[in-house]
């Protein structure tokens, strides 16, 4: 598995470096240009299996508040890559299935990209039902 960390980070590419034993590369979009994040991406994407790219912060968390610009979400757009979205639904029922949908139709008004965003799977718990596959 090819790693990738998303903005600046100092730690997490040495622990995604030690845990996938590949060298762990930087996609900055605020710093590289689309072009040159897309040939790092394909040059180092191309010789694994697998490639994990960890975003930053929350998913459409950008340069400012009204756009994605910058964002996991606008990288994920620009590289043409699904996302997997990981959410913390502890000591929460109902109100899981409300913010995963909500992510799925989260377009901001100024918007350069409108990514795409589908519930493969969520797994049922014996206190709510399962989301059906979008």
């Amino acid at each position: 598995m090819q790693p990738f960390k998303a903005g600046p980070d100092y730690i997490d590419p040495s622990h995604l470096s030690r845990a996938a034993g590949l060298e762990c590369r930087n996609l900055d979009p605020y710093i590289l240009p689309t072009g040159t994040l897309e040939g790092v991406f394909v040059r180092a994407a191309v010789q694994a299996h697998l490639s994990l790219l960890e975003g930053m912060m929350g998913l459409f968390d950008g340069k400012e508040v009204d756009s994605d610009a910058f964002s996991s979400a606008d990288l994920a757009q620009r590289l043409k890559t699904p996302i997997v979205l990981v959410l913390d639904v502890s000591g929460t029922a109902r109100s899981a299935a409300a913010m995963a949908l909500g992510y799925t139709m989260f377009v901001l008004p100024h918007s350069r990209h409108c990514p795409t965003l589908k519930i493969l799977y969520c797994k049922p718990s014996p206190n709510c039902s399962s989301l059906p596959i979008r």
